[in-house]
């Protein structure tokens, strides 16, 4: 009977273990769901670009509180403010594919939605592309670059100019992905390199997996 009693304490013990470990994916989901609730109770008609990023921080907040462990867990440090913009951003990501009143707020407010798109039209012209293959260097230095090794053979080389998604786990445990299979998503931008006294085309990460 002992026994059985100790073999069940355990059982619900790791079960509940299990339960508050939350995945990335569905905490954002999680997030994302419970942010469309508190946005279905505003008024967000007639309103600016600035007012709508107020109000979408405000219904994000108490949000964000309720699962500060969880996303710390899961690389979001609240502290860390580019962390923090990257989880937005995928929040709002998925509010866009999932939440009708996050949409209805920026039919209602077309205005807005036209400054903003103004705005970030370069940005919004800029798609990620992406390389599979082995991660085989992290090399750092003023300006941090990683070398990934692609199926036919060819190494990319892809620098670290910004944050992105997964770049905790690079900064905390690097030995742990190097010589793994990696996703590496990328946009190309132009710079202006000193030495050729020209702009060339550089790959800047935007995310690894």
């Amino acid at each position: 009977m002992k026994k059985q009693f100790i073999v069940c304490t355990a059982f619900l013990f790791f079960s509940s273990a299990l339960s508050a470990q939350v995945s990335k994916d569905s905490l954002i989901k999680l997030m994302s769901k419970e942010t469309c609730v508190e946005i279905s109770k505003k008024d967000l008609s007639n309103k600016t670009m600035d007012e709508l990023e107020l109000e979408l921080g405000l219904a994000m907040m108490p949000v964000v509180v309720k699962y500060q462990d969880q996303l710390k867990t899961n690389g979001y440090d609240m502290e860390d403010q580019q962390a923090m913009e990257g989880m937005g951003r995928e929040v709002g990501m998925q509010l866009a594919k999932d939440c009708p009143a996050f949409l209805k707020m920026f039919v209602n407010n077309p205005a807005a939605l036209k400054d903003a798109l103004e705005k970030d039209k370069d940005k919004l012209a800029v798609l990620p592309s992406n390389i599979f293959g082995t991660l085989i260097k992290i090399v750092g230095g003023d300006f941090s670059y990683i070398q990934v090794k692609d199926g036919s053979g060819k190494i990319e080389k892809i620098w670290w100019m910004e944050y992105f998604d997964g770049s905790n786990k690079l900064i905390h445990e690097p030995a742990k992905y190097l010589n793994k299979t990696v996703k590496v998503s990328y946009v190309e931008k132009e710079v202006y390199n000193a030495t050729l006294k020209d702009y060339v085309k550089v790959k800047i990460i935007t995310g690894i997996e």
